[in-house]
């Protein structure tokens, strides 16, 4: 469905799926709600993993036919590029779909962090816990890491993340640092991480929690704000 310009279509499953031996199905050059809750459906297809964005599952959940059709095939299911609202998380879930919130980058080879499917409800507006073979921290504006609850930025390690920018050496030099760990925190201590905007936490993202008042004070809907 994403785009394979995109390093999300690219990375996420279509190119661990080649290497692996698996069949990617491609739905064409533009996105169909209607014939992609057809393909994702169809058990002679039989889709065991998909990457989209939100406005994708949401678009397909408004299809007529989404009230009938069954995924029981589908092993996982990932969630990018945007915060996913409490209504499209139950609307899928509804089906046996768990919507796995995710986060990463280009210049990350795709993946920094995923939401395990168990706790994509109770964790609602995270993005998960650090991806195989990353290290995270999230840091003030000296470089220092930020006691638990605190806001700050992000930054991963990986064999995955770029070297650098294509003949930008001084973008680069800005952009990417050795990245040398002080203290480091595993998953069962650092828990779950969210994005507040351009800044990663564990608090509460003000424009999500004022989306999902909205959505209770009108009676349900979708909104997003800026």
């Amino acid at each position: 469905v994403l785009p394979l310009f995109h390093t999300g279509g690219l990375n996420c499953f279509a190119n661990p799926a080649f290497h692996y031996g698996g069949t990617n199905v491609m739905t064409g050059a533009s996105f169909d709600p209607a014939f992609c809750l057809k393909v994702l459906s169809d058990p002679a297809i039989g889709v065991t993993h998909i990457q989209m964005v939100p406005a994708n599952y949401l678009f397909m959940s408004q299809q007529p036919e989404f009230e009938h059709a069954t995924f029981p095939h589908i092993v996982a299911a990932g969630v990018g590029g945007a915060s996913s609202p409490d209504s499209l998380l139950d609307a899928w879930i509804s089906k046996g779909v768990r919507l796995q919130q995710a986060f990463g980058m280009t210049e990350t080879g795709s993946m920094v962090m995923a939401l395990p499917p168990e706790d994509c409800r109770r964790k609602l507006g995270s993005c998960g816990l650090a991806f195989i073979h990353n290290e995270l921290r999230i840091v003030d504006p000296d470089g220092n890491d930020v006691a638990p609850g605190e806001v700050g930025e992000l930054w991963a390690k990986g064999p995955n993340m770029t070297p650098g920018y294509w003949n930008l050496p001084e973008v680069s030099a800005k952009s990417i640092t050795s990245m040398v760990y002080g203290q480091t925190q595993g998953p069962g201590a650092q828990g779950a991480l969210q994005l507040l905007g351009g800044f990663a936490g564990r608090g509460g993202d003000p424009a999500q929690l004022l989306e999902a008042a909205m959505q209770a004070a009108r009676g349900g809907g979708d909104y997003s704000i800026s």
